[in-house]
């Protein structure tokens, strides 16, 4: 037994020393990034130009993207249908001082009938009226 607790042992050291070289190894590939990275960010901001870092989503960016063109699409929705209404009210008042126009010729064609029919009325009266005074007179 006390082989096999030596084999587990030497299992265990092995790993763990295993464990400590990659550990070390990610910890040096991990300061090699941050130091490219810090050599990427100053050349970036020397530079003064707008980047996009690769920390964020294609996702995101991709949802952003089709949200504006949602947006865009909204918007000439909208345009059109301000277009249609103006041209639509634009026909309507056309159309509604045409009716306009025909109903003032209508009243004043009317307007002179009922003229003419009370000056003929008129007439009557006082051709009546003389009648009137005539026969009262003759009598």
């Amino acid at each position: 037994m006390s082989g096999d607790r030596e084999e587990r042992r030497s299992q265990f050291e092995r790993r763990a020393g295993y464990a400590a070289v990659t550990t070390e190894f990610l910890v040096r590939v991990g300061k090699h990034m941050d130091r490219e990275d810090e050599r990427e960010i100053s050349e970036e901001a020397r530079s003064g130009q707008w980047h996009l870092g690769k920390e964020i989503p294609l996702a995101l960016l991709l949802f952003l993207l089709m949200q504006t063109m949602a947006a865009v699409w909204w918007a000439a929705t909208q345009s059109a249908t301000t277009t249609s209404l103006k041209e639509a009210e634009i026909a309507r008042q056309i159309v509604q001082t045409a009716v306009d126009r025909r109903q003032d010729e209508d009243s004043q064609r009317s307007e002179a009938r009922v003229t003419a029919q009370l000056t003929e009325v008129k007439r009557a009266i006082e051709a009546l009226t003389t009648q009137l005074e005539r026969e009262r007179r003759s009598r």
